[in-house]
């Protein structure tokens, strides 16, 4: 029984952890950036980024209304979900089932964020669309890297020791080759940061 329960928390905590960033709340606005790098990089027109706002602006207010009324039944099933699980003789399937209605809400509340995060998109053309689709894939980059780093599958990243270490051992080869009477190698270059 205890097991069961264990196993649901551990798929819980897992499957939390692995949503990623996550954007600012609706409520929240994001920060008030001059996008001179993304208009120039997308093209974008000035009209594009007073509609693409005027869009946006809309977007957060409807997300704003729909997460008020999205709160309080989340904090219920939150509770609900707890006070199963704090049951001596908790039921597995009725925690399960508890576990699946908070994440149907959580799933409810990540659309409404992601509908507010994309809702300026359409006012893109099929070419900015595709060049901002790179951005996404761009900005998932750095969670992946730290990830095949943690996990041994990236090495020689600047500041990594074994970067140096390849140096100092190339150097040292290098050394050995001329007093071997090979032709000097050139001047080595600097040692990786």
């Amino acid at each position: 029984m205890k097991m069961k329960l264990l196993v649901l928390a551990a798929f819980a905590a897992t499957a939390w952890a692995q949503q990623g960033p996550q954007p600012p709340p609706p409520g929240q606005q994001p920060r008030n950036v001059e996008p001179r790098a993304l208009k120039a990089y997308l093209g974008l027109t000035d009209e594009q980024l007073m509609q693409m706002g005027i869009v946006r602006a809309q977007a957060r207010k409807a997300a704003e209304e729909k997460i008020k009324g999205l709160q309080p039944q989340m904090e219920q099933k939150h509770l609900a979900l707890q006070e199963l699980m704090n049951r001596p003789n908790a039921d597995p399937a009725a925690v399960g089932k508890a576990l699946l209605e908070v994440r149907a809400m959580e799933r409810q509340m990540r659309e409404v964020q992601e509908s507010t995060q994309n809702s300026g998109l359409g006012i893109l053309t099929q070419e900015q669309r595709t060049k901002f689709r790179q951005i996404q894939d761009a900005a998932l980059l750095p969670q992946a890297t730290r990830e095949a780093i943690g996990m041994g599958l990236v090495t020689g990243m600047p500041g990594d020791p074994s970067r140096k270490q390849q140096w100092v051992h190339e150097q040292f080869m290098n050394q050995q080759g001329r007093k071997g009477g090979t032709p000097p190698q050139p001047s080595p270059p600097q040692p990786p940061e």
